[in-house]
């Protein structure tokens, strides 16, 4: 299966998509060419073909997405060790109806717990990336893999003032 196409855009490392870091492409990619090297006419390989999110992107968007060959070579040394790619669980629940973005509860035994946050922190920054909303901390978050390391900024009231700390998390592994 053949799909001709222009490598269209690449989305910035740090993206607020599943998409960051990808090259976006108008070449036609499906169930059938997903994991496909995407190369060039002299055949050197770009990456390789993903698939898009149909939900998102519809089946005829015109629009697919390649995984770049560099990122592939970072990833090749971790997964022959036995490493997974799957999503990251911090294990947290937010506030619902409060303006800032609020740890409603930690999970026990989680990550989360481990790195000392707490009901009522107040997330401020991921990875020094500014905290507004909630929307913002779950765009940062998102597209985050077990084994991950995050730098989570809180603010937590105390007794006299607030007091703000920056601590290191580890992601988990989702549940199966």
């Amino acid at each position: 299966l053949l799909s001709v196409g222009l490598l269209s855009k690449l989305h910035a490392p740090g993206a607020a998509s599943a998409w960051r870091g990808d090259w976006q492409t108008d070449a036609g990619v499906t169930d059938a060419n997903c994991g496909g090297a995407a190369v060039d006419l002299e055949g050197r390989v770009y990456g390789m073909l993903r698939i898009w999110a149909p939900l998102t992107h519809g089946r005829s968007s015109g629009i697919g997405f390649l995984l770049p060959w560099a990122r592939i070579q970072e990833a090749l040394p971790g997964l022959r060790a036995g490493r997974t790619w799957r999503r990251g669980l911090m294990g947290i629940s937010w506030k619902r109806n409060v303006d800032a973005p609020t740890i409603e509860e930690v999970t026990p035994g989680s990550p989360a717990e481990a790195a000392g946050l707490k009901a009522e922190d107040r997330v401020t920054a991921v990875d020094g990336e500014p905290i507004d909303s909630i929307a913002d901390a779950r765009r940062l978050l998102r597209y985050r893999w077990e084994g991950e390391k995050l730098s989570v900024t809180v603010t937590r009231a105390g007794p006299k003032k607030a007091e703000t700390r920056t601590v290191e998390v580890t992601l988990g592994g989702r549940p199966e």
